[in-house]
C-alpha cells in the first residue's frame, strides 16, 4: 500500500485506541472506588452493636452482603445513618440523604461511631 505524501499509514487501530483507553481507564476507576471486605460478623454480635446503637443513638455503618444475581464481586458502598426503626428483620436507617431499608439477613459487618450532635434536632 503506498502512502501519499505527508499522510500516516493507519493499520487500523489508531480510531480505536482512544475507545480501548476510555473503557481501560473506566475499569481502572472502578477498581479503585472498591470497597474491602470487613469482617463477616456473627448474627449475635450484630444484635450486640444494633441494641447499642439504638441505646446510645449511635451512627451506624453497615457493610451489607452480595446480592445472588450481583455480578461484582466487590461491596457495595458502606450505608451509614441512624436507626430509626426496627420491625420484622428490618432496619431503617436515617441517612443524610434518604431513608433506608436494610434486611438483618443482607448484614455482612456493621459499626458503630459516636455522633456529637443529636440527628433528631
Amino acid at each position: 500500500m503506498d502512502d501519499l505524501p505527508g499522510e500516516e499509514f493507519d493499520r487500523g487501530i489508531k480510531k480505536w485506541g482512544g475507545f480501548f483507553l476510555s473503557e481501560h481507564s473506566e475499569q481502572i476507576e472502578r477498581e479503585k472506588q472498591h470497597f474491602n471486605w470487613k469482617e463477616k460478623m456473627s448474627e449475635e454480635h450484630i444484635e450486640q452493636i444494633l441494641s447499642d446503637a439504638l441505646l446510645h443513638q449511635k451512627v451506624v455503618i453497615i457493610q451489607q452482603k452480595l446480592v445472588d444475581d450481583d455480578l461484582d464481586p466487590f461491596p457495595k458502598k458502606d450505608v451509614e445513618g441512624h436507626i430509626i426503626g426496627v420491625e420484622n428483620g428490618e432496619i431503617w436507617l436515617k441517612s443524610e440523604e434518604t431513608r433506608v431499608k436494610i434486611l438483618f439477613t443482607d448484614i455482612h459487618h456493621i459499626s458503630c461511631r459516636k455522633h456529637d450532635a443529636k440527628w433528631y434536632m
